[in-house]
């Protein structure tokens, strides 16, 4: 798969905004997200000059889900469930880029970090039919070969997009 600029998509299990969050949690000191925003992961997260909050109170913790999926639906969401994209009609990833240290360079790679394991090619169930997203350009002319394959592919099948489609409980 060539790029020659990296776009890549987010998917969500919810309309609007930017997405249902809970992407790879890469934020903070210690490469996870706490709720103070300070420490190590090795750190209580605790505010400073409060009470330890009772257990009963926090949270749950979020599931962590890779970059090429979406967060799973909470509690609270359900609850108020305007917003959430029922299963059958959730986008689904059919390529995403490879892990950073695996990504192929033929020239200069910049930015690795920002397209690695993201979804390039996201198929989108649309009333009736299908919308098929590409991330990048399979039919440009110093393309590779194999992406021209992935137009052809969806052209011939476009009866048959639902294939291999697993829902999910929520």
């Amino acid at each position: 798969m060539y790029s020659n600029s990296g776009e890549s998509f987010g998917v969500s299990s919810s309309r609007g905004g930017r997405g249902g969050g809970g992407g790879g949690g890469r934020g903070g000191a210690g490469g996870g997200v706490r709720a103070t925003g300070r420490g190590t992961q090795d750190d209580v997260d605790q505010v400073q000059g409060f009470p330890q909050l009772d257990a009963r109170f926090l949270a749950a913790p979020r599931v962590p889900v890779q970059p090429w999926q979406y967060a799973q639906v909470t509690d609270d969401q359900l609850r108020n469930p305007l917003n959430i994209i029922p299963p059958d009609q959730r986008p689904r990833v059919i390529l995403r880029y490879a892990d950073q240290r695996d990504l192929l360079v033929s020239g200069l790679l910049d930015g690795g970090v920002d397209i690695a394991q993201r979804p390039v090619v996201v198929d989108v169930p649309m009333e009736k039919g299908h919308v098929v997203l590409f991330g990048n350009n399979p039919v440009y002319r110093g393309e590779t070969i194999g992406s021209y394959f992935l137009v052809f592919n969806t052209i011939m099948n476009f009866d048959n997009l639902n294939a291999g489609r697993k829902l999910d409980a929520k």
